[in-house]
């Protein structure tokens, strides 16, 4: 379903934006989220 995907990757967006707002404004963060965003991002794009 080619309109889950694309759901899919806007909201994979949204939480990359919100992970880079918790590290400008200095909140903890694993660095394996930003490992684990990209590949579902990639997995995405892939399929989009």
């Amino acid at each position: 379903n080619p309109d889950a995907l694309s759901v899919m990757y806007e909201a994979l967006k949204k939480v990359e934006e919100d992970i880079n707002w918790m590290l400008n404004n200095r909140k903890f963060l694993n660095p394996n989220v930003f490992d684990y965003i990209d590949k579902a991002i990639e997995k995405a794009e892939g399929k989009a």
